[in-house]
């Protein structure tokens, strides 16, 4: 945050500055780390502070799997777009690997819109801190 300005036009010059610099992606912090970095980190602070210790293992199962399929993915390069896709896969191959299914089985929609919704938390706390 800019302060101390001596005339309101220095003001709207700096927050013009700041926007083009926001939308050119410079005034925004560059994080290297990964999702599946980020969301362990976020699962143990939130699991020990919050779940009762089934819920712990529930959201543990459910995060394996997109940990598994986007976990090496900069938190900065996951899009609305990615996810859905990401979450579609896990609907249609995303359970376990069987000789009817070699790439994996269907997880059922329940499952998928779980894990989505834990995923979701995780990034919603991505952008506070």
């Amino acid at each position: 945050m800019r302060k101390g300005f001596e005339k309101k036009g220095e003001a709207a010059d700096a927050l013009r500055e700041a926007i083009a610099e926001h939308e050119n992606g410079r005034g925004v912090l560059k994080n290297a780390r990964t999702f599946g970095v980020f969301f362990q980190d976020w699962l143990e602070r939130q699991g020990a502070a919050n779940w009762a210790k089934m819920t712990t293992e529930q959201n543990s199962k459910r995060a394996a799997y997109a940990i598994k399929l986007f976990g090496d993915v900069p938190l900065q390069k996951l899009t609305p777009m990615a996810l859905e896709q990401h979450f579609g896969t896990l609907l249609l191959s995303g359970g376990r690997k069987t000789a009817e299914h070699p790439d994996g089985g269907p997880l059922s929609p329940k499952t998928v819109r779980e894990i989505a919704a834990l995923v979701s938390q995780a990034l919603d706390k991505a952008r506070k801190w």
